[in-house]
């Protein structure tokens, strides 16, 4: 989606969602744990890993997983940016890893998937094979690489944070 673009369709495993009449909202089945397909995703105990099994359940082949790490920074901060000031607690992490320890054991089922953990080294994801973010970045199309001047002064800030520069 672009900016200014309105959502025409999505998906939802919320139970609290099952019932709602919201016509562009395809509601699902959620499984607690392993890879579902059709009516039925499987959570996994996190959203990120419900996105896996979706984009699985939809034909992908490589999926790419950003922020990942699974662990508190050096500086106590549990997520990469500042938008969300909410802390992740540390058993939410071993729950994480639970879910997408699930997702790896049943990869087995999906030979052509591969499933790569992007990470500046941090990321105690042990699962899947890690790709730097540089080798990362040659994988997006020239087509699909949008630039903007926002975009870039968070990619900046990011990088500036993740080595300590920047509090």
């Amino acid at each position: 989606m672009g900016p200014g673009e309105i959502l025409r369709e999505g998906v939802s495993i919320a139970p609290s969602l099952e019932k709602a009449k919201i016509p562009w909202l395809h509601s699902v089945g959620r499984a607690k744990i392993g890879l579902h397909s059709g009516a039925l995703l499987g959570w996994n105990y996190s959203t990120g890993a419900a996105a896996v099994n979706l984009a699985i359940s939809l034909g992908a082949t490589r999926i790419f997983l950003l922020g990942f790490d699974m662990t508190r920074r050096q500086d106590g901060r549990t997520h990469w940016h500042a938008y969300n000031n909410k802390p992740v607690l540390d058993y939410s992490y071993r729950r994480f890893l639970q879910g997408f320890s699930a997702i790896h054991r049943e990869l087995i089922k999906f030979p052509t998937v591969r499933i790569f953990n992007v990470t500046d080294g941090t990321s105690v994801l042990p699962y899947f094979s890690r790709m730097s973010f540089d080798l990362f970045r040659k994988y997006i199309p020239p087509q699909a690489r949008v630039h903007c001047e926002k975009c870039e002064e968070r990619r900046k800030a990011a990088l500036l944070l993740s080595q300590g520069v920047l509090v």
